[in-house]
C-alpha cells in the first residue's frame, strides 16, 4: 500500500511526458506542390510522350486523349455556365470541377492500372486536375476574376 501513491505519480508522470512527447515532436507532412507546378509536370510528361513517339516513327501516343479533353471542356463549360447564371458562386462551381476531374483521373489510373488506359491519358488528367485547382485558387484569392 506505501507504493501505490509512488506507482500512481510516476504512471502519471510518463503519461504527461508521453502526450507532451507526442505533441512537441515534428508533425511530418508530405510537401504539396502548388497547382501551377503540377500543371506544368503533366504537360512536360506529355510533350515527352509525344516526342517519344514522334522519334520511334509514330505520329503520337495519344490514344483516347481527345475523348478526356472533350469530357474536360465539358466539365469546365458547365462550371462555368453555372456560374454566369448565379446558380453557383464561382468557388463552388469550379470546386465542382474540381471533384469532376478528380474522379475522372482515378477512374483512369485504374483503368490504366489493368492496361485498358495508356500513361498519356493518366497524364492528361494529372493536368486538368492541377488547371482545375489553379483557377479554383484563382476564384478563392480574387473575387474579381474571370474564367
Amino acid at each position: 500500500m506505501h507504493n501505490v501513491p509512488r506507482i500512481v505519480g510516476t504512471a502519471a508522470v510518463a503519461f504527461c511526458s508521453l502526450l507532451c512527447g507526442c505533441q512537441l515532436s515534428p508533425l511530418v507532412v508530405p510537401a504539396k506542390k502548388p497547382p501551377a507546378v503540377e500543371r506544368y509536370e503533366a504537360a512536360r510528361e506529355i510533350e515527352k510522350y509525344a516526342t517519344d513517339a514522334r522519334n520511334g516513327g509514330s505520329d503520337a501516343p495519344w490514344g483516347d486523349a481527345a475523348a478526356v479533353e472533350t469530357r474536360v471542356l465539358w466539365s469546365k463549360r458547365l462550371a462555368e455556365t453555372t456560374i454566369e447564371t448565379g446558380a453557383l458562386a464561382a468557388h463552388d462551381a469550379y470546386g465542382q470541377h474540381v471533384a469532376r476531374m478528380e474522379l475522372m483521373l482515378q477512374e483512369t489510373q485504374l483503368l490504366h492500372e489493368n492496361g485498358r488506359k495508356g500513361a498519356i491519358e493518366v497524364e492528361a488528367l494529372r493536368f486538368h486536375v492541377a488547371d482545375a485547382k489553379l483557377q479554383l485558387e484563382r476564384t478563392t484569392n480574387s473575387r474579381t476574376w474571370l474564367p
